[in-house]
């Protein structure tokens, strides 16, 4: 299974400071990071798989990018759990307001 969301947001935060909220809330291990096609990025493997979430900051907006892959029969609860975290938990945790749908970075 694979799913794959993104949303476009803004914050009062820079990459830096969201790094330091996401990784002090403990739920999940993020890294801050150079990309060469985006610059600076956030990323986190919250299963330790192929599943990916990744934050960069383009035109004065922040793009939140959620890429759900997984084999085990369970992945629909799965990825609704996640789902549910990145727009009740993690989006507020970043100060994310005008949230929008967007496409994603692949």
């Amino acid at each position: 299974m694979t799913q794959v969301e993104a949303y476009s947001f803004r914050s009062r935060l820079d990459l830096g400071a969201m790094h330091e909220r996401l990784n002090s809330a403990g739920s999940m291990q993020w890294g801050l990071g150079e990309s060469e096609t985006y610059g600076p990025i956030l990323t986190a493997r919250p299963f330790g798989d192929r599943t990916r979430l990744r934050i960069v900051e383009n035109e004065g907006r922040f793009h939140f990018d959620v890429v759900f892959r997984s084999e085990d029969p369970r992945a629909e609860g799965s990825w609704q759990a996640l789902r549910g975290r990145v727009l009740g938990e993690l989006l507020p945790l970043l100060g994310a307001d005008d949230v929008r749908p967007c496409g994603s970075l692949d």
